[in-house]
């Protein structure tokens, strides 16, 4: 008797977790078969019209596969992105697999059950550079020199990023403008801005963009006193003559060494002392180890950068190091 009651509950047991057991169909490939979702208009659904379409983790064509659909299934779209040749559908199937299908924009995979705007919004720009005075400006600016639309958003999102820690070149930073409508099409475009008054903080005093520039043309027209040639890319000098490289600058780049055969050395703009030498390879070469004529360049050039320096100091009042904006 007690065999059998035993018998009977581990069968009654067994029955009812297979009911649980959700029933996985595989394709040729072995990959799982995702299973329709329920028909339900108040929602965006996709059906799928074509025989298979292979399901990635992530939207794009080189992401992983995860899975397969099959024609006449039905899902909800969780989420969904626009790209240049296909839309990708974020979906989760009734067995649980969640990821994306793409549909091509030209020639459909899917049915949707709701009106998708395929199109970004138009945008376009008043002129490549535009000035603010300070950074408060700065967004009535760009909005200024922006001009959009779109057919069936009639407010899209305008947003800008400016990276202030890049300087483009002297005082210009890049601008990038996304507008964004309300299907998620979005348009990118690039331009520069100016800054021209904002103050800064130098050695202890607030000085405006227009105080920094004078200053800046005042260090570089020492050069000539030195033999050097005003720096177009920093604010500095620099000299290529009788294959020998000679550069300091407030960036930090101060250098002399030879590009044939090509070794240089870098020193700290503070006091001019060694902070490393390189070859053409990118290996450290220990200064010690320098030929003779790199030495006598050194002598001849770090007497000259340390004149300079002094003059540059002299003649604005700062550093050069701090003659940047």
């Amino acid at each position: 008797m007690k065999k059998i009651l035993l018998l009977f509950l581990i069968i009654l047991f067994t029955s009812g977790c297979n009911s649980n057991i959700i029933s996985e169909r595989k394709d040729e490939e072995g990959f799982v078969i995702g299973t329709s979702n329920k028909v339900d208009n108040s929602k965006m659904q996709v059906k799928v019209i074509i025989d298979k379409i292979n399901m990635r983790l992530n939207a794009g064509v080189d992401e992983e596969k995860i899975g397969v659909v099959e024609k006449d299934s039905v899902f909800d779209v969780i989420d969904y992105e626009v790209g240049d040749r296909f839309i990708w559908f974020k979906i989760e199937t009734d067995n649980h697999l969640k990821g994306y299908i793409a549909s091509d924009l030209e020639d459909a995979y899917v049915e949707v059950n709701q009106t998708i705007d395929y199109v970004a919004p138009t945008v376009s720009i008043k002129k490549d550079t535009v000035s603010a005075k300070t950074r408060k400006d700065v967004e009535k600016t760009i909005k200024n020199n922006v001009t959009y639309s779109d057919d069936k958003d009639p407010n899209p999102t305008l947003e800008y990023t400016i990276n202030y820690n890049n300087e483009y070149s002297s005082f210009y930073y890049p601008v990038e403008v996304t507008v964004t409508d309300e299907s998620k099409n979005s348009k990118n475009i690039y331009f520069k801005i100016k800054i021209t008054d904002e103050k800064q903080m130098v050695d202890g005093k607030w000085l405006t963009y227009k105080q920094i520039v004078n200053l800046q043309k005042k260090a570089k027209k020492l050069c000539k006193n030195y033999s050097m040639n005003e720096w177009n890319d920093a604010i500095g000098c620099e000299k290529y003559s009788n294959n020998t490289q000679i550069m300091i600058a407030n960036n930090g780049v101060t250098r002399i060494g030879f590009q044939t055969p090509y070794i240089y050395c870098n020193y700290k703009l503070k006091d001019l002392s060694v902070d490393y030498c390189e070859d053409k390879n990118g290996n450290i070469v220990e200064h010690s180890l320098i030929s003779q004529k790199q030495k006598d360049l050194e002598t001849t050039w770090l007497k000259k950068f340390k004149n300079y320096l002094k003059d540059v100091k002299k003649t604005t009042g700062y550093d050069l190091i701090n003659l940047y904006w």
